[in-house]
């Protein structure tokens, strides 16, 4: 035998058998946390992506590019340096290394830039520096000089003192407006040094207007009436100081060949990565 139930007083009934007004509230509350509960949840944003170039052996450790976008839009293209390189770099006139003329050496690299960078460089040279270079006084102290071409490989190469042609493409100017504003060369002429080209300085820069030392800048390049390179340059010592550094360039009015060009330029320490990093940034089109 089933018991009866006790009894209760029943609850009051809205008019006519529909809901109150709180009724209402609390089974439209529950309808969408249940459509809540069985939607999708929103699609996350894509972030910046990194691509890195073929490691290189430099001291012991390795160097590559790399390139960081967003979509189709190049964001950062550098260098990164994982820790043991900067802790073991090579030292002066060592095995590998190349004389220059003031008695320094240096050793060159060349690195592929990252596929599908969707920059106009060809290239980067990454020299170490044990010993600086000239002129004396300004760059002698140990630094990188990392050079992005514009140009190929083959072009540099060209760039031969034994070419009898070679102090008149070194003469050979860009059109102004091709060339970054107010940039002076070091030398009463221009002249290029052998495989790299000719050197244009910032008046600006603390090393070059006598306001401060060198730590770290940046430099444009010519041969043959082009502009063939950007060039960050930097102490070892502040690299392995970790900074932070995000630095406004002077850029040209336009550029021979239209693209997207860096308006600035950045060394850091990934922390995440585990790498020094310096780049060209601030990328722009432009043409």
């Amino acid at each position: 035998m089933i018991p009866a139930a006790p009894h209760h007083a029943s609850p009051p009934v809205a008019p006519e058998g529909r809901l109150g007004a709180s009724g209402f509230a609390v089974a439209l509350a529950l309808l969408l946390s249940a459509c809540a509960g069985d939607a999708p949840p929103p699609p996350e944003e894509a972030g910046p992506e990194i691509v890195y170039g073929t490691a290189v052996p430099l001291g012991g450790g390795n160097m590559r590019t790399y390139m960081v976008s967003e979509g189709d839009l190049p964001v950062e293209l550098g260098v990164a340096f994982d820790e043991a390189t900067l802790a073991t770099l090579p030292p002066q006139h060592g095995p590998g290394s190349v004389p220059m003329p003031d008695g320094n050496s240096t050793y060159q690299h060349i690195l592929e830039l990252p596929a599908g960078h969707g920059t106009p460089f060809q290239f980067a040279l990454v020299d170490w520096n044990p010993g600086g270079h000239e002129p004396p006084g300004v760059y002698d102290i140990p630094h990188l000089d990392l050079h992005f071409y514009l140009v190929s490989d083959e072009t540099r190469m060209g760039i031969d003192p034994m070419n009898p042609e070679f102090m008149a493409m070194a003469a050979a100017m860009p059109a102004p407006e091709l060339m970054p504003p107010g940039h002076i060369h070091p030398m009463p002429e221009p002249t290029a040094v052998p495989m790299m080209g000719v050197h244009w300085l910032d008046p600006a820069s603390p090393e070059v207007a006598g306001t401060g030392a060198f730590a770290n800048t940046y430099i444009y390049g010519t041969w043959n009436g082009e502009l063939i390179f950007m060039e960050p340059m930097i102490t070892v010592a502040l690299l392995q100081a970790r900074p932070n550094i995000r630095q406004i360039v002077p850029v040209p009015e336009r550029y021979a060949t239209p693209g997207h060009y860096p308006t600035e330029y950045l060394a850091r320490w990934d922390e995440g990565a585990q790498e020094y990093r310096v780049a060209l940034s601030g990328f722009r089109p432009a043409g």
